[in-house]
């Protein structure tokens, strides 16, 4: 059978048999290509893309944390002088750093994280990329102003506003973080993938329909 099919390529017209070569090859290249891209979202490099993920969530936070303290320190020192713009601008921050918008914010990830259980590696990846990422860098920022927000009032002597670090809604933040870097060992796994969609889907109609009065 072998010789059978070498005789006939070799019959074949030198120009016919380098275009199937050539589409041969082509078509090689493109499902290597799509393996890698696949394998990058939820497969071998997963691994090195979770560190450079924490690393760069960690420089992120604190540079946010950083510009947001040297923010609400310019708008409190200029409060302190008299002058009203100080405390339109101290407002305008607090108002950005709001531990409860982290509720809903949860909700939209717990919703994608669901998804990302079920659906095939490309829709998965899609999610992933265009959704769950997005919220998790959302969620960092948010929670790194609120850090700089109460680090400038606490350098300003107002040391009661540390007792806002044990609201429990920054409980929300940890489970989002914990769940996107570890986002890959749940799915990998099918008993973890069937027992977390149970899970991310009590938690999204929890966050969304709960009125979590604690």
């Amino acid at each position: 059978m072998k010789a059978i099919s070498e005789s006939l390529v070799t019959a074949l017209p030198p120009t016919l048999t380098s275009h199937l070569q050539t589409v041969g090859y082509q078509r090689s290249c493109s499902i290597r290509l799509r393996i890698t891209s696949e394998n990058r979202i939820f497969g071998k490099d997963h691994a090195q893309i979770k560190r450079n993920n924490m690393s760069k969530a960690l420089t992120s936070f604190a540079l946010v944390a950083v510009l947001t303290a040297l923010l609400m320190a310019l708008s409190l020192a200029v409060a302190r002088h008299g002058y009203p713009y100080g405390a339109i601008g101290a407002k305008r921050l607090d108002d950005m750093a709001d531990v409860g918008i982290f509720i809903p914010l949860a909700a939209v990830y717990f919703f994608s994280a669901l998804l990302m259980m079920i659906l095939p590696i490309r829709a998965a990846g899609i999610v992933l990329t265009n959704a769950a990422d997005a919220i998790f860098w959302t969620v960092i920022v948010l929670f790194a102003t609120i850090i700089g927000c109460l680090a400038a009032r606490w350098a300003f002597g107002q040391s009661g506003v540390l007792t806002a670090l044990l609201n429990w809604r920054f409980l929300f933040v940890a489970a989002v973080v914990a769940c996107h870097l570890f986002m890959n060992e749940l799915r990998r796994n099918i008993l973890l993938r069937s027992l977390f969609f149970v899970v991310f889907a009590a938690a999204t109609l929890a966050c969304l329909f709960w009125s979590f009065a604690v």
